[in-house]
């Protein structure tokens, strides 16, 4: 036990030691210039907000106050004080808590999926990512407070995540929402539908299952699991059983220790838990899971290839009967499809937001993401339209702020939902042909829209109402003048979504039994009645030819496209009073000391002062020391808060030259370019051997020499997001310029370094464009380029040039999932020149990197997926995929100093590789074994054909 611990130890401090030497070079998370941020202090937080969002500032910090003892209280931790950034330019529905630097951030915009529940968006992000603080906070002891000593936060986050799962951080804090709110993911049905199904339909799966993941299946992920796994410990042993998980983990804090640390206080550790907590959950559901009739059910859309639809297909009609729906089928490229009459199904768009799209008589519209090209904090949406007539696509709006579309029965106009950047709330008509604004909707309450739907003589909208405290209700809209009738008055207790118009009712999602179906309200006797009888969830209704209902129906494959007859007498009576949940939550609720009243917290008027970047200039998170054979010593890093500015040091001795050196550099992404300065001072030495023959003896002694360096860089880099309709597609374009000096170097070399300067410019460009599906080893298509040149076009001391350019396609292979890959690489170096660059050449397979004044390569890969084994190995590796390749490479090396004689480098082979995990890590790597046959055996390393050889890479590295 103490070997193994020692051995974790000793494998976390080397790793931390390269995380921290390898920090990452700043991207592009930062805002648009021009924003007026300001920031509030209370006694735990600093709110640092823009200025348009004052108010809801106000109440964020307040909130967070309020919650500062109810959210700490089971995990026994009063964290210390956290920055919280709230964001408003951009349609993402997000939230985080991170180190190095430690901060949270929260994205404005509430989503318009069911996730949320009845929550307010900031409401629940309080909590949830409050908890997260209180998590990070409660490990930082023992052993994880000593990886802080040595490496900052940098240490913190590496010792936290190597030794708590995922599933634990994303659990607790959904089941901590689940108490402290009134509707919280934990009381939704949808949420635990995936691990439901798993349990009473199977494929049962173990916890190392769940824990990895899948290409091929979806049960759950680390919500799901965490919150039943987390909920299960805290019913059995108490509200205090987790403060003491932490507490013992972070003595002992990597790899299996967590489990470890289960087993000591509760008897069982993590995968005995996993199967206990499933055993209890599986009595429990099928206790309450209801004995419904049989609809009369027509699927739509099957999906035969063995892979889960984890995903909504939200289906809809045309008026040709058409079928168009979502698919994120995880074997198949994702996007919204159409389904023609004659049963012929292709893609419409690559889009891979999740079924928010619209349709009616032959068109479809939807709402994508509109990426800023360089802030990647900003952004908005477009919404696009295609006609299935001309099968044109056609983009009405850009840079919006839209987040829903419905277009209306006739197909003349759309309605959108607007989140703005003061966080208003409006519902806005648009002419369908042009995209120009027809009128702007009331909602003098600011209250949240959500779903909005059509009725069939374009004259009301329902839609979701969400208030700020009184949950959710469902209201029609009289379209002409704004007037609005609750059909269903604002509450906590039911969910509702995707409200539809069909004669005289409302049909809608609702969970009466504990389980979502679809549900029928008369709009004029408000009486409920039930349509579908899902045992475990059906949603997304939408209404086609007058009486046929489309919708999805989740089972074992995923959700499933189905239809049925609207026939009333075929509809049921429902029980309002019955039961909305699972229930397993409700022990929780004494434990959390919950739920909070929301509405009784009144927003405070804390003093409001401009926020100060300059405060945050400098503001040290990680060090690290460096300890290995060759060198010791120092490097610390700095990052504000906005991730504009990243500065460095760092000092080292080397033991092999014993000599010394120091570094600083600064990175500052507040521009339109990124620039980076680095700049190195220090001493270097080396050896050479002096040979002297004597009486006709040989003898060679080896003498030291030494010199000063100083060397000087400085850059501009330009990253682009060009990414659209499912495609990531990104440019960077970067040059800089380098100065470098040696000097006091007592003695000179022909071929080596000698006193003297060399500056240097270099220009680089990239370029990605590529869609890859889940199941997929390589992307299905794209495309890669990248194109360097580097040269010292000065007359100084040493003098060079080098231009390396690279060019990768990937394409879809002779059968689903297959994939193929072909590369071309061309570099050359000056001939003659005294100084040589740093080779970018990947040389062909089976063949060691050898220089030439030229080098071109072509190769090419052809991958099969085997199987998807979802395996793990006696908790030492899990598997997920077996994948095989073929390849072969061709290469030519020439130099032009002397004779003109070109190295050919000629390879083929195979190899086999798994997808996989080791031990409870959560990166995934690639291993396998690969053989390649060298046609040119002398170039080799060995002189021989045969050159096999075992890969270890990370899993998406190509």
């Amino acid at each position: 036990m103490k070997t193994r611990y020692l051995i974790c130890h000793v494998v976390a401090f080397f790793l931390c030691s390269h995380l921290s030497a390898q920090i990452l070079p700043l991207g592009t998370e930062q805002n648009p210039p021009g924003i007026a941020w300001k920031e509030i202090e209370t006694k735990h937080f600093r709110v640092v907000f823009p200025e348009e969002i004052t108010q809801d500032a106000q109440r964020v910090a307040t909130t967070l106050e309020y919650l500062y003892e109810p959210v700490s209280h089971s995990l026994k931790k009063k964290p210390h004080r956290i920055t919280v950034i709230l964001h408003n330019q951009n349609i993402i529905s997000n939230g985080f808590v991170t180190l190095a630097p430690r901060r949270s951030e929260w994205y404005n915009t509430p989503p318009q999926t069911a996730f949320t529940g009845t929550n307010d968006w900031y409401n629940l992000l309080s909590v949830h990512e409050f908890r997260h603080v209180v998590q990070f906070d409660k490990m930082n002891r023992g052993l994880i407070a000593l990886m802080y000593g040595l490496f900052g936060e940098t240490g913190t986050l590496a010792a936290s995540f190597l030794s708590v799962p995922s599933w634990y951080w994303e659990g607790d804090a959904t089941g901590t929402e689940t108490a402290l709110t009134q509707s919280g993911r934990g009381r939704l049905p949808s949420f635990n539908m995936p691990m439901r199904t798993m349990l009473l339909r199977g494929p049962q799966q173990n916890y190392y299952q769940m824990l990895m993941g899948s290409y091929k299946n979806y049960f759950g992920g680390a919500y799901e699991m965490g919150y039943y796994m987390t909920s299960y410990v805290k019913r059995h042993h108490g509200s205090d059983m987790w403060s003491d998980i932490l507490r013992r983990n972070s003595n002992f804090p990597f790899f299996y220790t967590f489990s470890w640390a289960m087993k000591a206080k509760t008897g069982n550790g993590a995968p005995n838990t996993f199967e206990n907590m499933s055993q209890e959950l599986k009595d429990l559901w099928s206790t309450q899971e209801p004995s419904y009739k049989s609809d009369l059910t027509t699927i739509e859309v099957r999906h035969d290839n063995g892979f889960m639809n984890p995903f909504p297909n939200n289906p809809k009609a045309l008026t040709d009967g058409s079928l168009v729906f979502f698919d994120y089928n995880l074997g198949e490229a994702p996007g919204i499809k159409i389904k023609t009459t004659d049963g012929t199904i292709s893609h419409i768009t690559r889009s891979t937001w999740s079924g928010n799209f619209s349709a009616s008589q032959n068109k479809v519209i939807w709402v994508d993401p509109d990426w800023d090209l360089r802030w990647g904090l900003k952004n908005g949406s477009r919404v696009v339209a295609w006609d299935a007539t001309t099968r044109k696509t056609q983009t009405l709006l850009t840079n919006t702020r839209l987040t829903y579309v419905a277009m209306s029965a006739d197909g003349q106009k759309f309605a959108a939902v607007e989140h703005s950047r003061s966080n208003q709330s409006s519902m806005i008509l648009f002419d369908t042909q042009t995209g120009s604004i027809i009128k702007k909707l009331s909602n003098p309450n600011n209250d949240m829209i959500i779903n909005p739907s059509w009725s069939s003589d374009n004259k009301h909208i329902v839609y979701v109402r969400q208030t700020l405290h009184d949950g959710k209700g469902v209201t029609l809209m009289d379209v002409e003048n704004s007037t609005t009738t609750d059909v269903l008055p604002p509450q906590h207790t039911m969910n509702y979504t995707n409200p539809v118009i069909w004669n005289d009712w409302i049909l809608l999602n609702a969970h009466f039994d504990g389980v979502d179906n679809i549900f029928a309200i008369h709009k004029n006797d408000r009486t409920w009645k039930q349509i579908t009888h899902s045992s475990l969830g059906a949603f997304n209704p939408f209404v086609s030819g007058g009486n046929k209902l489309l919708f999805d129906e989740y089972n074992v494959d995923g959700y499933i496209a189905c239809s049925l007859l609207l026939d009333t007498n075929r509809w049921t009576s429902i029980d309002i009073l019955s039961r909305k949940n699972d229930g397993y939550y409700e022990p929780l609720l004494k434990q959390e000391l919950g739920p909070i009243r929301f509405d009784s917290i009144t927003p405070g008027t804390f003093a409001v002062k401009s926020y100060n970047s300059l405060s945050d200039l400098i503001n040290i998170h990680s060090w690290s020391p460096t300890l290995n054979p060759r060198q010791y010593g120092l490097s610390v890093f700095s990052q504000n808060i906005m991730s504009t500015t990243r500065l460095s040091a760092s000092y080292n001795y080397d033991r092999n030259e014993k000599t010394s050196g120091g570094e600083v550099g600064a990175s500052y992404g507040g521009f339109y370019p990124i620039a980076d300065i680095t700049a190195r001072l220090g001493s270097r030495s080396s050896t050479y051997t002096v040979t002297t023959i004597k009486d006709g003896k040989k003898t060679e002694k080896l003498k030291w020499y030494g010199w000063n360096e100083k060397s000087l860089s400085a850059a501009l880099r330009l990253p682009l997001n060009f990414s659209s309709q499912g495609w990531q597609r990104y440019f960077s374009a970067s040059t800089g310029f380098s100065y470098t000096k040696i000097s006091d170097q007592k003695i000179s070399f022909a071929f080596d370094q000698n006193n003297g300067v060399m500056r240097s410019i270099f220009f680089s460009g990239f370029y990605y464009n590529a869609t890859q599906p889940a199941a997929y080893v390589y992307p299905q298509w794209g495309q890669r380029i990248w194109i360097t040149y580097s040269k010292s076009p000065f007359k100084d001391h040493y003098n060079g040039s080098q231009f390396f350019a690279q060019g990768d396609l990937f394409f879809p292979g002779l059968l689903k999932r297959h994939s193929g890959w072909m590369q071309g690489q061309f570099e050359r170096q000056k001939t003659g020149a005294n100084y040589r660059y740093a080779s970018w050449m990947i040389f062909p397979r089976s063949y060691s990197y050898i220089y030439h004044d030229a080098i071109k390569k072509l190769g090419a890969t052809y991958t099969v997926p085997l199987m998807y084994p979802d395996t793990d190995f006696l908790a030492m590796f899990y598997i997920k995929r077996i994948y095989a390749d073929v390849f072969g490479d061709y290469g030519i090396g020439q130099d032009y100093s002397g004779p003109n004689v070109k190295t050919k480098y000629r390879s083929a082979g195979a190899g086999g590789y798994a997808n996989m995990h080791f031990f409870t890590l959560p990166v995934e790597f690639s291993v396998g074994y690969r053989y390649a046959y060298a046609f040119d055996k002398k170039n080799t390393d060995d002189n021989k054909h045969a050159q096999p050889q075992i890969v270890i890479t990370l899993t998406g590295q190509f």
